[in-house]
């Protein structure tokens, strides 16, 4: 694929994260995290909307906090607009993000038959994002991902379209069912260099 495919050294790192981020999501997906993480953000989300809701001042602090984000954030294109906030567009954006999460949070089916969907829909969501901030954030919160700092809209979708790949094509029960297994301690340097 050309996201896996040698390229200039100035695009390592971004091939790096999308990789890592693909693995943290497969392994998000088959612990049952993702699920979890989901519930845990609309929680989140259904929080801050109630009070976005009643207060014009809570909204105008989180259009300071999410631009003070977006300026520390790599990569970062777009700083939120003052009116998507005093306006209400951010609370409909943040409001129909908390939808989608749900739906996943409430997916049946198991692991393994829900995986590519479940994926499918996170990268459509994440590559819907304009302004994104605390939508950013709180996917990232959904697939485990550490160092805030390092995750674009690009490399995050990036990532969940991997991973999405890789689930398609692997068998359907075997490389699954091994997947869930791994446990995301497991996952540090020293079992990588076994």
């Amino acid at each position: 694929d050309a996201a896996c495919a040698p390229g200039p050294v100035r695009h390592a790192s971004d091939r790096c994260l999308v990789a890592s981020g693909a693995v943290a999501a497969l392994i998000a997906c088959a612990s049952g995290a993702l699920a979890k993480r989901s519930r845990d953000a609309v929680a989140l989300l259904d929080a801050w909307l109630e009070k976005a809701d009643q207060s014009l001042a809570f909204r105008l602090a989180a259009y300071r906090d999410a631009s003070k984000t977006a300026g520390d954030k790599e990569g970062s294109l777009h700083a939120p607009q003052l009116t998507a906030f005093a306006g209400g567009r951010a609370l409909a954006n943040r409001r129909a993000f908390r939808d989608r999460l749900a739906s996943l949070a409430r997916s049946d089916g198991s692991a393994v038959d829900a995986a590519p969907a479940k994926l499918a829909e996170l990268a459509a969501l994440a590559s819907s994002f304009h302004r994104p901030s605390l939508r950013l954030e709180l996917l990232q919160f959904v697939l485990g991902l550490e160092d805030a700092a390092a995750w674009s809209v690009d490399r995050l979708a990036g990532a969940l379209e991997l991973a999405e790949r890789v689930v398609v094509a692997m068998p359907r029960q075997s490389s699954f069912q091994e997947l869930e297994a791994v446990s995301p301690g497991r996952l540090d340097r020293g079992a990588v260099d076994e």
